[in-house]
């Protein structure tokens, strides 16, 4: 006879054990329940050891937020599919689902709305309008998505197609650069992992957000797809009216070069001691004027102040063109609307040029926009009028006292948007140059009345222990409160922040002192600033020196795509490990020609292990293969992560990442 298998003895042993069937159904789920036991207490472990971090608990939100972005605007219900329901965005304050028959009643046109955050108010607006004139016979279908990129705008047009409407308004432009995951199985499934800290620790998932990719591409899609779009339209006796966007120019954009950081911060320190156009005179003689961003910007603001209105237009709008990260659209779509326009495709509602036309100004910025890209409140009610006549023309709706959102409804002030990104403790505006021009500009408007809540934002941000994160922020306040001339307070921030960022603080303290005229205390600033910080550019000997001169540029750039490499560099330490006891590596950030090693302390401090090529090294520069390491100033554990990062890099650089 054969031996018996294993198996079959288990369940022999078992039959006896437990001759009735409860039981040996308890013998067989004993084992899973153990395992289910060792798996729950693994849990609970991993969530006291590891606990979540801001990045993962950021991503965590993100993943919901994109699932929700892919939920489709109308809900069809009743019998034979004869209604359907808008779904409104869940992030608006005050989100309520409207339900429409399918078949518009006789007589009432149906305006349905999509796009951006900025379609999402607008469709409000007009919503809030037509509810009020009952009798103009109006319906407004609000399909507008904040935070909606190219994708999910034109999956919206497509589906409010199935709605019926006569008219469709398209308003998309400055997230043009975004992109989003768009698989909603994959946002699922990485939606389920993340209940699990022991799954998302095994899995060491990357960071969810939204991709920002360069606009020009997105914008030649954004016209092949709307043109298609409006011919589908057209054959369903559908009109497609498209508006173009203003953008906010007083918000500084962040593309740079070496030459123009150096040039940009010898002219502000002009424009401090009262000499704005010897500062224009200086950036005017940049090489790289059209291509640096950051110089663009600040020639514009000079020119302003100097009465060159028309050069003054320009340069701000070549700064929004460069600049890819800032949320604004750029003048090159306006164009390609308006010339879509003139072709035939579709009508066209000239946002962009009425607001110019109101503002006053070279180029709108605060006083025409409420936190980084929204009209505000009071101008769009001005505007609304002339949206009517485009898209209801003989309706009557031009003279109906015009209702515009309100704060409670989804517009934040400037204020609240920096107090809101000093809460996540992640600030993604460059409020520290354009938050004294924000100030200026409602003080302006009504005297009097900023500094109060300005005081009470300053008090609130101090009140928490400063990180280079929200140090942007906080100079920002400083620069405001200077602005207000509180300059106990404006010094009072300046020195709160200068604990984590000494190079940026002493930086802004210096233009202050030029501004009062005390050279001495600037020049004392300046030096601090530069030993502070050795690798900041504005002190390094390239650019112009003068109105006159100038020096080469660095030609060593890194492009984006080789964090692999630059991974590999540093191994065994990965992103999200231990570099040293109490320190991880946080990021690796490129920055066009140099590399940050970025690394985190369980309290939220920061400390960075900078590479470049040799040639654009300060003197005296550790050397690996390839590159020259300076790191910044970092003490204790601090400064034992930084240098195992730089023993790695000696030890693993072969020599060849600039061939």
């Amino acid at each position: 006879m054969s031996p018996e298998r294993p198996t079959s003895l288990l369940v022999a042993r078992i039959s006896r054990l437990a001759p009735r069937w409860p039981y040996r159904i308890a013998l067989i789920l004993a084992p899973i329940a153990l395992i289910a036991l060792v798996v729950a207490v693994a849990e609970v472990v991993f969530r006291a050891v590891h606990p979540e971090t801001r990045d993962e608990r950021m991503s965590r939100e993100f993943r919901t937020r994109s699932l929700q972005m892919l939920a489709p605007c109308l809900r069809f219900t009743g019998g034979s599919r004869s209604e359907f329901v808008a779904s409104r965005d869940p992030h608006l304050a005050t989100s309520t689902d409207t339900t429409f028959r399918l078949l518009p009643a006789p007589g009432v046109l149906r305006i349905a709305v999509v796009g951006e955050s900025s379609a999402e108010l607008l469709g409000l607006a007009l919503d809030n309008t037509a509810r009020a004139a009952r009798r103009s016979r109006v319906e407004v279908v609000n399909c507008g998505l904040g935070g909606a990129s190219l994708e999910h705008a034109m999956l919206r047009a497509t589906e409010v197609l199935g709605g019926r409407p006569h008219v469709v308004l398209v308003v998309f432009g400055h997230n043009i650069n975004f992109r989003y995951e768009m698989d909603a199985r994959m946002l699922r499934r990485a939606r389920l992992r993340d209940h699990s800290r022991l799954l998302t620790w095994l899995a060491r998932p990357t960071a969810a957000n939204r991709t920002e990719v360069d606009w020009r591409p997105r914008l030649r899609m954004f016209e092949t797809q709307l043109r298609a779009f409006a011919a589908t339209a057209r054959s369903r006796g559908i009109r497609v009216v498209a508006a173009t966007l203003a953008g906010n120019h007083d918000i500084p954009p962040r593309i740079d070069t070496p030459a123009g950081i150096r040039a940009v911060w010898l002219a502000r320190q002009l424009a401090a001691r009262g000499n704005p156009a010897g500062a224009a005179a200086l950036l005017e003689q940049l090489p790289s004027l059209d291509q640096d961003a950051v110089a663009s910007y600040w020639l514009g603001r000079f020119l302003e102040t100097t009465g060159r209105v028309r050069d003054a237009a320009r340069r701000l709008r070549r700064a929004v063109d460069l600049d890819q990260p800032v949320m604004r659209a750029p003048e090159a779509l306006a164009e390609t609307l308006r010339r879509m326009g003139h072709d035939g495709v579709l009508d066209v509602f000239d946002l962009e040029a009425l607001v110019q036309a109101r503002c006053g100004r070279p180029a709108p910025g605060w006083e025409s926009i409420s936190d980084i890209v929204h009209l505000r409140p009071g101008l769009a009610a001005e505007l609304l009028p002339a949206l009517w006549t485009a898209l209801a023309p003989g309706r009557g709706l031009e003279s109906v006292p015009q209702r515009s959102w309100t704060t409670e409804r989804g517009v934040t002030s400037a204020f609240d948007e920096v107090r809101g990104e000093l809460a996540s403790g992640f600030i993604g505006m460059p409020w520290e140059d354009s938050l004294p021009l924000l100030v200026r500009q409602r003080e302006r408007e009504a005297p009097g009345t900023v500094h109060a809540p300005l005081l009470e934002l300053a008090h609130e941000a101090c009140s928490r222990p400063p990180t280079r994160e929200i140090a942007p922020a906080l100079l920002g306040i400083a620069g405001a409160l200077w602005e207000l001339a509180d300059h106990r307070e404006a010094l009072a921030v300046n020195a709160h922040v200068s604990r984590v960022a000494p190079g940026p603080a002493h930086k802004q303290r210096a233009l202050m002192l030029l501004g009062v005229g005390d050279e001495a205390g600037a020049a004392r600033e300046i030096e601090l600033a530069r030993r502070a910080d050795p690798m900041d550019r504005s002190f390094a000997d390239v650019g112009p020196t003068d109105a006159g001169g100038s020096h080469a540029e660095s030609v060593h750039v890194i492009r984006p795509g080789r964090e692999r490499e630059l991974t590999a560099m540093v191994a065994p330490v990965a992103l999200g490990s231990s570099a040293a006891p109490g320190w991880t590596l946080d990021a690796i950030r490129i920055q066009r020609d140099r590399v940050l090693y970025v690394v985190r302390s369980s309290d939220g401090s920061l400390a960075h292990l900078a590479v470049m090529h040799p040639d654009d090294a300060p003197a005296g520069s550790q050397r690996t293969a390839s590159f020259a390491v300076v790191p910044n100033d970092a003490s204790g554990n601090g400064r034992e992560a930084l240098q195992r990062l730089a023993d790695l890099l000696h030890t693993n650089d072969r020599g060849t990442f600039w061939r």
